[in-house]
């Protein structure tokens, strides 16, 4: 069995994995005290930094 772990920002570290060589990826993101997992939406806390807010957004996802 082959595995690796990687440590570091997800979005980044995803990019320098080789094209079809990957099964399985688990993240933990830091969700800066976002409340709801509702499918493709989030609550952020009132502090939320703008520039999470906006990465969320160009995931697709609606910071409600």
């Amino acid at each position: 069995m082959n595995y690796r772990l990687i440590c570091g920002d997800a979005l980044t570290e995803v990019q320098r994995l080789d094209s079809q060589s990957v099964q399985c990826v688990i993240t933990s993101p830091p969700y800066y005290g976002l409340r709801s997992y509702l499918p493709n939406v989030v609550t952020p806390k009132k502090n939320c930094p703008a520039w999470v807010i906006e990465k969320l957004k160009d995931m697709g996802i609606n910071p409600s």
